[in-house]
């Protein structure tokens, strides 16, 4: 969407607000969506005013309404967490589909990553989604775990041992939330979630496989390239996994990009 518009003649996409052209102002929302810019998706949204009712794409996203379709999640994270969490899994769906398999395992790190969290914060009050109180409320969930949580105290029986709020730490907590629909989805990621020095989670199809934090952690912290034979041999699983995530959560069988890019190319 960037070279796009970059071709279109704006050097900084954000120059694309001042456009009378539609296909440019569509082109930068789908930019601004794609890349999660919601302070640019809503002065877009002021900017093209009521010719936004003609994209319910477009309308619906400038109302935070979320496009995933099983709404008891929003029992579990709270309505603002579960528009959020729709966007994001839109954008991994359409990064596997187009086989960037990078982009793809570092957007679905993000997606159960800001679950977990928004799962603790709305069931338990930390509040872990919220960047400015994050720190103190981390730190306050790591001092209150092995009081508050028996299966904390029962994971973690060293008491000396110090508590790091990872992603099997969240894990540990959030199955203590007995919503039918969160557990089944935590039964789902368990099992690709390595733990300590272990770099493989368990066997795939008679074969070791690699966690899908540890190769999140590979890419984002040491430069990794993700081959399209390690996404069938050792990330394997990923496939099947995404297919689930999509189905559970209700993700629409409509893709909300192949959507905007119609309208995109109808403009011109």
């Amino acid at each position: 969407y960037r070279a796009a518009l970059t071709l279109r003649g704006y050097v900084r996409p954000q120059d694309a607000l001042g456009a009378s052209n539609l296909a440019d102002k569509l082109l930068l929302f789908a930019y601004a969506r794609f890349n999660r810019l919601d302070e640019l998706m809503g002065k877009l949204s002021e900017s093209m005013k009521k010719r936004i009712v003609d994209y319910p794409n477009l309308l619906l996203t400038s109302q935070r309404q979320s496009i995933l379709s099983n709404l008891s999640f929003a029992n579990i994270v709270g309505t603002e967490s579960l528009f959020m969490l729709g966007e994001w899994l839109a954008k991994v769906r359409t990064l596997h589909q187009t086989r960037r398999y990078n982009e793809t395992v570092l957007a679905m790190a993000v997606f159960y990553e800001a679950y977990l969290a928004a799962s603790i914060q709305h069931q338990f009050g930390y509040q872990l989604v919220d960047d400015g109180k994050r720190q103190d409320e981390v730190n306050r969930l790591l001092n209150d775990a092995r009081r508050r949580f028996p299966t904390i105290a029962s994971a973690y029986t060293d008491e000396k041992q110090r508590l790091s709020n990872d992603v099997p730490f969240q894990i540990i907590i959030c199955r203590q939330i007995q919503y039918p629909d969160h557990q089944k989805f935590l039964a789902l990621l368990d099992p690709w979630i390595a733990r300590g020095k272990d770099k493989g989670a368990q066997l795939f199809q008679g074969r070791s496989v690699v966690g899908i934090n540890t190769i999140r952690n590979k890419v984002a912290h040491n430069g990794r390239f993700i081959l399209d034979e390690e996404w069938t041999s050792v990330l394997g699983y990923l496939d099947g996994f995404l297919l689930e995530c999509y189905t559970l959560f209700g993700l629409p069988d409509s893709d909300p990009y192949a959507e905007l890019n119609e309208a995109i190319v109808k403009q011109f």
